[in-house]
C-alpha cells in the first residue's frame, strides 16, 4: 500500500481535494457564464439564492444522518465494530450514552460540534462539512465582488487568491476551491484550438503525474523512495509547517481535474451512465457510508467470527491496549471477496433510495425556509434547489 497510484484505493485526502475542486467549479460556473454574457443582475440574483440554499442543503441532510446514527448507536448497532480488529471502525465507533437524558445532550453537542469544531463522533466523515461550507462562502464572496468585472480581471483575482492560499498553507480549502473557479473560467473562455497529435497525449501524461502526486501518504512517507523524494522537493515548493498529506494530493487532484477537462476522450470515458449517476449521489454516499460501515459492514465481517476461536490483540504500532480487551479477528480473503460486493450493492441501494426519496424533502424544506425569509408564499418546487452535483450533471 506504499506503492504510488495503487494506494489511491485507500487515500482519502486526494478524493477530498477533488470534492473541493468540483465545489469551486460547480458553484461558480453558472454565475461566471451569466457575467460573461452581460447578465449581471441575473447573476447576482442567482448568487444570492445559491448562497442561501447551499447552507440548507448541507446542514439539513447532515443533521438527519447524525440523528439516525445517534439513534443506532444508542441501540447498540456499533458495538460489534467497537470490538473488531479493524482500526478505523474501532476508533470511529462511539459508545452508547449512559442514559437517554445524556444521549439527548450528547446529540445536541455533536450537531453543534460538526460546524464549530469539525468533529462528529456519530458520523466521523462529517468533519469536512464545515470546510465545505467555508469553501462555498469563499466562492460566493469572490463572485459577489467580481461579477461586474471583466473575465480577465476576475481570473487574475482568482489566481491571486490561489497564490495567497498557497503562501498561507491552505491546501485543504483555498487552493482547491480557487483552482476549481479558475477551471470554470477556462472552460467558458474562447481558447484557441490546437489539433497537433502530440498535444492530444499531454492530458494523459499530466493525469498520470496527477495520480502519482495524489498518492503521497499522510504519514510514513519515509517508508518508500518516491515519497521521500517528494518530501525533499516539498521543502522548496511549499511554505514551512505545511501539511504535506494535504498539499501533494491537492496539487495532484488539481492537475487531474484540469487534465480531464481538456481531454475529450477522458471526459467521454468519465461520462458513462453509471459514473454520472454515482456523481449525482456523491453527497448522499458521503453522508451514509460511515454509519453503514460501522453497523452493517461490521455485522457482515465480524459477526460470524465473534463466536469462533480466540479473539486477538492486534500487533501493530497503531494499536493501543484498552483494559486488556482482545478483539474479534478479521476473516480470510475468501470471505472478504464475497462480503464486500454484497455490502457495496446494499450501500448503493440505500444511497439511491435516500437520494430519490429523502433528498427532495430537504430541497423542499430549504425552499420553504428561503421563501419564509423572503416573505414569499411557500409551496412549489424550484429546479435551482438541486444539489451542486446535480447542477454539475446538467452543465
Amino acid at each position: 500500500m506504499q506503492r504510488p497510484i495503487l494506494r489511491l484505493v485507500a487515500q482519502g485526502n486526494a478524493w477530498v481535494a477533488v470534492f473541493f475542486i468540483l465545489l469551486g467549479y460547480v458553484n461558480s460556473l453558472k454565475c461566471i457564464q451569466q457575467s460573461r454574457a452581460g447578465q449581471t443582475d441575473a447573476a447576482l440574483g442567482a448568487l444570492a439564492s445559491s448562497a442561501f440554499r447551499r447552507t440548507g442543503r448541507l446542514v439539513f441532510p447532515a443533521a438527519a444522518v447524525t440523528i439516525l446514527a445517534w439513534f443506532a448507536c444508542q441501540l447498540g448497532a456499533f458495538q460489534l465494530a467497537l470490538y473488531s480488529d479493524a482500526y478505523w471502525l474501532r476508533t470511529t465507533s462511539p459508545e452508547p450514552s449512559s442514559t437517554w437524558v445524556h444521549a439527548i445532550r450528547d446529540l445536541g453537542q455533536e450537531l453543534v460540534a460538526t460546524w464549530l469544531w469539525f468533529r462528529n463522533r456519530y458520523d466521523q466523515p462529517q468533519w469536512a462539512l464545515m470546510f465545505l461550507l467555508k469553501g462555498s462562502l469563499f466562492v460566493f464572496m469572490v463572485l459577489l465582488v467580481t461579477v461586474r468585472t471583466t473575465p480577465k480581471f476576475r481570473a487574475f483575482a482568482e489566481f491571486v487568491l490561489y497564490a495567497w492560499s498557497w503562501s498561507t498553507g491552505d491546501f485543504l480549502v483555498g487552493t482547491n476551491v480557487f483552482a476549481g473557479m479558475m477551471l470554470a473560467e477556462l472552460t467558458l473562455a474562447d481558447l484557441p484550438r490546437v489539433d497537433h497529435a502530440v498535444i492530444k497525449y499531454v492530458p494523459y501524461l499530466s493525469a498520470t503525474l496527477a495520480l502519482f502526486l495524489m498518492s503521497f501518504p499522510d504519514e510514513y512517507y519515509d517508508w518508500a523512495p518516491w515519497s521521500r523524494q517528494l518530501h525533499e522537493l516539498a521543502s522548496v515548493l511549499f511554505p514551512s509547517r505545511v501539511q504535506l498529506g494535504r498539499a501533494w494530493p491537492g496539487i495532484g487532484a488539481q492537475i487531474l481535474c484540469y487534465s480531464i477537462c481538456f481531454s475529450h476522450s477522458l471526459r467521454q470515458a468519465l461520462s458513462q451512465k453509471f459514473l454520472v449517476w454515482l456523481g449525482g449521489v456523491s453527497y448522499s454516499l458521503y453522508l451514509l457510508h460511515g454509519p453503514l460501515m460501522r453497523s452493517v459492514l461490521a455485522w457482515l465481517v465480524f459477526l460470524p467470527m465473534s463466536g469462533f476461536g480466540e479473539w486477538v490483540t492486534p500487533e501493530d504500532e497503531n494499536y493501543v491496549a484498552s483494559e486488556g480487551n482482545d478483539y474479534i479477528p478479521l476473516p480470510g480473503w475468501p470471505a472478504f471477496s464475497f462480503i464486500l460486493p454484497v455490502f457495496w450493492a446494499f450501500l448503493l441501494l440505500v444511497v439511491h433510495l435516500w437520494s430519490s426519496k429523502v433528498e427532495p424533502k430537504f430541497a423542499a424544506v430549504t425552499i420553504w425556509v428561503e421563501n419564509l425569509a423572503l416573505g414569499k408564499k411557500t409551496g412549489g418546487t424550484d429546479s435551482e434547489a438541486l444539489l451542486p452535483t446535480h447542477r454539475c450533471e446538467k452543465a
